[in-house]
């Protein structure tokens, strides 16, 4: 009789993908190859990277670049919280810019809040939108903000309510528009300092990023009752 030989499949962990609340920063974090990354875009532009190896008996602990070591506690509903070592804070702070730093928490992402799901989901709704599928473009921009605004960053939020907005436009859905054109603009005003009359005038690139984004808004805000 014939020997059968059965081979078992071992399934591999995948990496984890976290974000922080508000955006800016994520982190990548493979348990099975032992490494972590971690991304975070600050004010004007400044960032942080970082690249370490997990240790400990729980792998709760980073070793990485210059000498920066930090621990990940975990918190309630899956959340890391990056804490760096006292000793060695200054070697931790050679991975960033001035006005970015990485410790905090992170939240673990549903899949479709990864930078690799918003990505889709963009694409999706791009191509429904130039294919005159206003209705579909605008329910696939307003579920992405529905699903990951928390986790995204005060441009991709813009970028996003603007895309959603101008859609709803075309779509006929003057109210939907008309909401998201002005959450733009309201939203400008946290960004204002008291005396200004211009946002992000303490940080010169960010300026320029929301330049464009500001405008968008207004005209979309003068296209919501015209009739598509």
């Amino acid at each position: 009789m014939p020997c059968v030989l059965s081979l078992a499949l071992h399934a591999h962990a995948a990496p984890v993908e976290y974000g922080t609340l508000g955006g800016g920063g994520t982190m990548l974090l493979d348990r099975e190859s032992r490494s972590l990354s971690i991304d975070v875009l600050g004010v004007n532009g400044h960032s942080c990277s970082v690249r370490g190896r997990l240790s400990g008996a729980k792998l709760d602990r980073v070793e990485a670049e210059e000498g920066c070591s930090f621990q990940l506690q975990p918190k309630a509903q899956g959340v890391l919280a990056a804490v760096v070592d006292e000793a060695a804070r200054g070697a931790c702070r050679s991975n960033c810019g001035a006005r970015a730093w990485f410790e905090g928490d992170y939240q673990p992402l549903p899949a479709a809040c990864t930078r690799a799901g918003l990505a889709r989901q963009q694409r999706d709704a791009l191509r429904a939108y130039q294919g005159k599928r206003f209705d579909d473009a605008f329910r696939l921009w307003s579920q992405g903000l529905a699903d990951c605004e928390k986790t995204m960053d005060w441009s991709a939020i813009w970028r996003w309510r603007n895309d959603a907005s101008i859609a709803a436009a075309h779509a006929g859905q003057a109210a939907d528009c008309t909401k998201l054109s002005q959450a733009v603009l309201a939203d400008v005003k946290r960004f204002t300092l008291d005396g200004e009359t211009e946002p992000f005038t303490f940080a010169p690139s960010d300026a320029e990023t929301a330049k464009p984004l500001i405008s968008a808004a207004r005209h979309n805000l003068a296209r919501c009752d015209t009739k598509p």
